[in-house]
């Protein structure tokens, strides 16, 4: 979906999202109602489901991260930061520490988008 995503988007990171998913020839899918908001990402709908790829305010992330979990979603922190930073930001967001990756390139993302597309 991430891919999908964003394939509209101008992001540096984006666009090498995007060339790597094209060279493993993943599946794009239509995208309706897509949304950028600078600094913070992109939205869009696909299949009729909203999904959202990027930033997310500081303020309201605990709250979304609970109610996630809540809901029985494990929640995961991919981010190009120190991996002692992800762990400080992880642990304020009530993100399991095995579940936070730090000093991950945008190539990396492709691994973790594919991974949770499968």
């Amino acid at each position: 979906m991430a891919y999908s995503l964003e394939n509209f988007s101008q992001h540096p990171i984006a666009q090498a999202v995007v060339k790597k998913a094209k060279e493993l020839k993943l599946k794009v899918f239509q995208v309706s109602k897509f949304k950028s908001i600078t600094g913070f990402g992109v939205t869009g709908v696909i299949f009729g489901k909203k999904y959202y790829v990027g930033k997310l305010l500081k303020n309201e992330a605990r709250q979304l991260i609970d109610n996630l979990k809540k809901i029985g979603i494990e929640v995961y922190m991919v981010t190009g930061d120190s991996k002692k930073t992800a762990l400080a930001v992880g642990k304020f967001l009530g993100i399991l520490e095995k579940n936070v990756f730090g000093k991950m390139l945008p190539i990396n993302l492709i691994y973790f988008g594919h991974l949770f597309i499968i």
